[in-house]
């Protein structure tokens, strides 16, 4: 299965330390929806018409989609999505995370944002991609 991340789970020594071995398929992009941050800090996906979040697809096995699952606190604060991403000029499905409860955004610490930006630059995203993160997060004007 495919697994899109796009917060700190992007950055490779991340998700390996919390689900073991995932194998890396691409950069990709999720249309209709916007990053944006949760009132803790971390990051959230929320539909947005014509907007887009910049992520990577990783291939994941059920037993790691459970791991995730939990990690993502699922069912009680994050709950998982199906979608429809274009990885590498290619449709195709798979699951994310969301928050259940959308709350006022709070600016993620530096340390945090900064992982997520590692990982977007290990996926092979270039600069402006990773600049909108930061925007979004209040890190650039």
């Amino acid at each position: 299965m495919h697994y899109f991340a796009y917060n700190d789970n992007l950055k490779r020594e991340i998700i390996r330390a919390r689900i073991g071995k995932a194998e890396f398929a691409g950069k990709a992009v999720l249309f209709g929806y916007a990053l944006c941050f949760d009132s803790m800090g971390y990051a959230d996906i929320t539909e947005s018409g014509g907007a887009k979040v910049f992520g990577a697809i990783y291939g994941v096995s059920a037993e790691q989609a459970g791991m995730l699952a939990k990690f993502e606190g699922e069912p009680v604060i994050g709950k998982r999505k199906s979608i429809e991403v274009e990885c590498e000029g290619k449709k195709i499905s798979a699951f994310t995370f969301e928050r259940i409860e959308k709350t006022r955004q709070k600016r993620p610490l530096e340390n945090y944002l900064g992982q997520l930006c590692d990982g977007l630059i290990e996926a092979g995203w270039e600069k402006s991609e990773i600049d909108s993160a930061k925007r979004v997060a209040g890190y650039l004007f």
